[in-house]
């Protein structure tokens, strides 16, 4: 009874906690006290959140810090698990998706379901029942030789470099819009939190900090949600009303708008990655590509190997799927609620009646980036929107005055919608720890990796030394991530889709060797996981930059997609890249097969010499 006692203070303490910021903020806001107080609320529970969950889970012990002594339960692992696959893409394009391909984020919401699905099937129980923490140093103890081990290893870094460059690109953008801060100083905040995350607790305050951040992010997404049905006649369940109640009227709305030759949405959308402008079989082949990397996802096998039991691992994998399922249909939601409610409330007032009704249009100045402006003009206060259109406050508004940064749809759903500031902050805090903890979870991993395979093979490994030096990976992983996104080094979305292919490119075809082909040896897994990455990049460097390594020269090699126009596209290198990976396994393995027929010929044949040599002695 106690520790049931002990297990819902947290659980509790987290509830009065949201509470108090939606009610405070709420308050705050009647009474007319400026944004600023609201805004510094929110940073405030965010810092408190994150603290909580990463202080907690601190430890010096190798055993808690790699595995969390096996005592993660399969809810809070579901949690981890779910938080961990909430990718930097979902938040940064929210408002394209709404506006132009809302099919997109249903794709990546059933991909991401079906990786955890396939990854359960594949890995989850079968790599926790075999004690290791991470697939490289599974891979040395199997075939005693640290080839094929330290080559995922390096080749795991360089994903997860990619995808905490993506991820840190999305967390400082969002909080240095939302808390007024500068650029430099939010990556630098950003790349701290996740250091210390991963750094100070391994994967217990990883899995603590991925079932805050979730849970925060599906009661905001569903106290936003509700809202929303409620004011669209629909029913409460946003999930299941918001086809007839927003999706149908706005595509309506939309019709309407075109036949009068307004803009719509998705005409005044600014900010929006190249990757909505490719064709609907790109849009599926980068989903087949998420569903094949998750299902190897090095930061899901840690929170597997963390699990008390290999069923218990099975039954976190089950839960995850929901929990994942359940986030994705409340995303989709909100956004096609957003993008209809973007419409109801602002086409047809007036300039002096959006001075009253729509604040959103002037509320965040000073910022890093403009949510929005109002005919090519950004407001700074209400007196602004009065002279920022030709007919000044007689002027209608309508959807060609407007223009909206697609990278904080998401952050502002709330707000644009004319609902409370308090319930924005508090979906921007939850989706600014939900990247955390991506980012956290992904350094710990490939960091994890890194040590398995360059120090546990050494004589007097030890455990604790083993946690020092992924500290130490860690850091210097995050840091070299942020000084990527400082310097603009990458595209953020080809970044994390590029990290995604080298790990369906490799990790895969690594773990179906150890798992399903125990008769191939190091060689051919080593073989395998560098065929893989090489065509992996190979293929990136034809397709962007084409033969002459020169960037739109019109000698791009692109694979061509059955019924599109267009070919496959460099950053989904990864797909051709584990479709080698697999032809070399599959060689490896006839070529073992017929060895394995001609030896007994061959035994066969010496047994008959001898037996002949023997009777001439006789005789």
């Amino acid at each position: 009874m106690n520790s049931k006692n002990r297990n819902s203070w947290p659980a509790l303490a987290f509830l009065i906690a949201c509470a108090l910021l939606l009610l405070t903020g709420y308050t705050m806001e009647k009474v007319g006290v400026p944004r600023n107080y609201v805004i510094a609320i929110t940073a405030v529970f965010t810092v408190v959140l994150w603290a909580a969950a990463t202080l907690s889970g601190g430890t010096t012990r190798a055993t808690k810090f790699f595995f969390a002594e096996h005592a993660i339960r399969p809810p809070l692992s579901a949690a981890a698990i779910a938080g961990c696959l909430l990718f930097p893409l979902i938040f940064m394009q929210a408002g394209a998706f709404a506006a132009l391909a809302p099919g997109f984020l249903i794709t990546l919401g059933a991909a991401t379901v079906s990786g955890i699905a396939l990854g359960i099937l594949l890995t989850g129980a079968r790599f926790r029942a075999t004690g290791f923490s991470d697939p490289c140093e599974l891979m040395f103890r199997q075939y005693q030789s640290r080839l094929p081990a330290q080559s995922l290893a390096l080749l795991l870094i360089i994903a997860g470099l990619l995808l905490i460059i993506s991820a840190l690109e999305a967390v400082s953008y969002l909080a240095a819009w939302y808390f007024g801060l500068s650029r430099g100083m939010a990556i630098f905040l950003a790349a701290g939190m996740v250091i210390l995350t991963a750094g100070l607790g391994g994967v217990l305050s990883t899995a603590r900090l991925g079932g805050v951040a979730m849970m925060a992010l599906l009661l905001a997404l569903n106290l936003l949600l509700f809202f929303m049905a409620i004011d669209g006649e629909g029913i409460p369940i946003g999930q299941l009303s918001f086809g007839a109640a927003a999706l149908e009227p706005m595509w309506d709305l939309e019709d309407q708008l075109k036949s009068l030759q307004f803009s719509r949405l998705s005409d005044i959308m600014i900010g929006v990655s190249p990757l909505f402008f490719h064709a609907p079989g790109v849009h599926l082949a980068i989903g087949i590509l998420i569903l094949l990397a998750i299902a190897a996802y090095p930061p899901m096998l840690q929170f597997y190997a963390a699990s008390p039991t290999p069923d218990r691992a099975e039954n976190a994998g089950t839960k995850a799927i929901l929990l994942a399922g359940f986030a994705a249909a409340s995303i989709v939601a909100v956004l096609v609620y957003s993008a209809y409610g973007f419409y109801e409330s602002l086409l047809g007032l007036s300039v002096s009646e959006a001075r009253i009704e729509a604040p959103v249009l002037f509320s965040w100045p000073g910022r890093i980036a403009d949510l929005v402006t109002v005919c090519g003009t950004v407001l700074n206060d209400a007196q602004g929107l009065m002279t920022a259109c030709p007919e000044e406050s007689d002027h209608i508004l309508s959807t060609s005055d407007l223009s909206v940064n697609a990278r904080l749809f998401f952050a502002a759903a709330a707000d644009f919608n004319g609902y409370p500031l308090a319930l924005s902050g508090f979906l921007t805090a939850a989706a600014i720890l939900a990247l955390i903890t991506f980012s956290a979870s992904t350094a710990l991993a490939m960091a994890s990796n890194f040590t398995g395979a360059f120090y546990m093979p050494q004589l007097k490994a030890t455990g604790s030394h083993r946690a020092f030096w992924s500290r130490l990976v860690i850091a210097a992983l995050v840091v070299l991530a942020a000084l990527a996104v400082h310097g603009h080094w990458i595209d953020p979305d080809v970044s994390f889709l590029l990290g995604m292919s080298i790990i369906a490119s490799t990790a895969l075809p690594a773990l179906i060797a150890v798992f399903y082909l125990p008769q191939l040896g190091f060689p051919s897994v080593t073989s395998a996981i560098s065929t893989g990455f090489t065509i992996c990049v190979l293929y990136f460097v034809l397709a962007t930059s084409g033969i002459d390594f020169v960037p739109a020269n019109g000698d791009e090699v692109r694979l061509p997609l059955p019924g599109m126009p267009e070919g496959l596209p460099g950053f989904l290198g990864g797909l051709p890249g584990a479709a080698a990976a697999g032809l070399i396994l599959v060689a490896a393995l006839l070529i073992v097969a017929f060895q394995d027929r001609t030896q007994p010929a061959a035994d066969d044949e010496e047994t008959l010499d001898e037996t002949s040599v023997s009777g001439l002695d006789t005789t």
